[in-house]
């Protein structure tokens, strides 16, 4: 786990390092990259607000499902008459 501040010491304030630094996490660790307190933490250290933090994680995460929206293998319901 990183230390506090050791983050921004870390990625600095580039997108692309941040990014990387998220994407590599989520791999390594199957579970959301940007969760409801690490949105909160990177809010306190760039100033984004924590909701815009876990907007792009959402859009992000229904992005992928829709790369495989084939491999679903559901069908739209039949109404009930």
């Amino acid at each position: 786990m990183h230390a506090p501040g050791q983050f921004q010491g870390q990625a600095g304030n580039h997108r692309i390092a941040i990014a990387q630094f998220c994407d590599g996490l989520q791999q390594r660790m199957q579970v959301p990259a940007v969760s409801p307190e690490m949105a909160v933490r990177l809010e306190i250290a760039f100033g984004k607000s924590a909701e815009s933090w876990l907007a792009h994680q959402a859009a992000y995460d229904l992005w992928l499902v829709e790369q495989r929206r084939g491999e679903l293998h559901v069908h739209p319901l039949k109404h009930a008459a």
